[in-house]
């Protein structure tokens, strides 16, 4: 579709930033599938006739390396949509085009090839070779390169924009804050004496979560209330969109920011007993997911209503300048009466 079926005079470096997203991870997706498939077929063999590359007269390293290596990149699979929703988002509610277009593409490129040779910084402490483990904690330091300068390119759009502070807008502000949450933690992991230390703790679980229910859910709750309008033609209670976004902001930090803290003090990932002295910190955790899924609710609850009976959408509430938003809300059947010229999506 990318390469077929783009608006005429639409190139590549004239697509949306997400289209780019998707485009590249659907890349990693046929790579690491097939791989994970062959993995999962050496696996199956192992343990059905207790030979082959993953029986127990092997090196346990082999298995983890293997696994490692497929699902570094689908981390990134995930993390790199939700940095195009993002960027997205940004555009639409600051009325300006991305800062530094070619910048924010070729930096997801850069993160993605840096997936593929970073698997290693998981098995750090676990056995692998100190010279090993130094290599893949120096490639890892490198992807902090082309995630800043992503982030430079949304607070470059947002700086001087007219930006419209709705509930996308705060669910933006919860994505930088918590991924950057993550993203902070993530360099505690790459160094092999602490990383070394923490990485079967509660700190890796607390950094997981940042990520994907910070980062990636975040974008998604961003996307959602962003698009929402135009897949249904309703607006919904931005008041009420608002509250929804920080339940979810104030709860994900009170359910994991306490695990960070559990983690340093050594507490390992499913363990049953928890010390007296952290009891307070898991009662806290707990609330805080209370607040987070009350946070959910809340959005849930005002998206249905929102469709049953909410005020008519315009065709471009936001001010957004890509072609979704030169059609009808919602679209009519096959998109658009005639084709559109494409061109640059960000031309305000």
């Amino acid at each position: 579709t990318v390469h077929n079926k783009r608006a005429e005079g639409m190139g590549f470096f004239d697509m949306p930033i997400l289209s780019w997203s998707l485009y590249l991870t659907s890349y990693v997706l046929v790579i690491c599938g097939l791989l994970l498939a062959i993995v999962i077929l050496y696996l199956a063999g192992a343990v059905a006739t207790g030979k082959g590359l993953f029986s127990g007269n092997t090196n346990p390293l082999d298995w983890q390396t293997y696994f490692w290596f497929i699902t570094t990149p689908a981390a990134y699979f995930a993390i790199i949509p939700a940095m195009g929703i993002i960027s997205e988002v940004i555009a639409g509610i600051s009325r300006k085009a991305v800062t530094g277009y070619r910048t924010v593409v070729g930096s997801m490129i850069a993160l993605l090839a840096i997936s593929f040779v970073t698997w290693g910084v998981h098995l750090v402490g676990l056995g692998q070779s100190p010279v090993i483990s130094f290599t893949f904690s120096a490639l890892s330091l490198l992807a902090v390169i082309p995630v800043a300068l992503i982030v430079y390119s949304w607070l470059a759009t947002l700086n001087r924009g007219a930006i419209f502070c709705g509930a996308p807008t705060s669910y933006v502000m919860a994505f930088l804050l918590n991924g950057g949450i993550g993203a902070m933690l993530g360099l505690f992991l790459t160094n092999m004496s602490v990383g070394s230390y923490l990485a079967a703790t509660l700190f890796t679980t607390a950094h997981l979560h940042y990520l994907m229910m910070g980062g990636v859910m975040g974008a998604m709750l961003a996307g959602l209330h962003f698009w929402w309008p135009k897949f249904t033609g309703r607006m919904y209670n931005q008041n009420i969109a608002r509250l929804g976004a920080v339940l979810y902001m104030v709860g994900l930090n009170m359910a994991f920011f306490p695990q960070v803290i559990m983690g340093s003090k050594g507490l390992a990932q499913g363990a049953h007993l928890v010390p007296a002295d952290l009891s307070g910190l898991q009662s806290l955790s707990f609330v805080g997911m209370g607040f987070l899924l009350a946070g959910l609710a809340v959005t849930v609850v005002n998206m249905m209503t929102s469709y049953a009976d909410g005020p008519l959408a315009s065709a471009n509430p936001w001010g957004a300048s890509t072609l979704e938003w030169k059609t009808d809300s919602p679209p009519p059947e096959n998109n658009f009466a005639e084709l559109p010229e494409g061109g640059n999506s960000y031309s305000f």
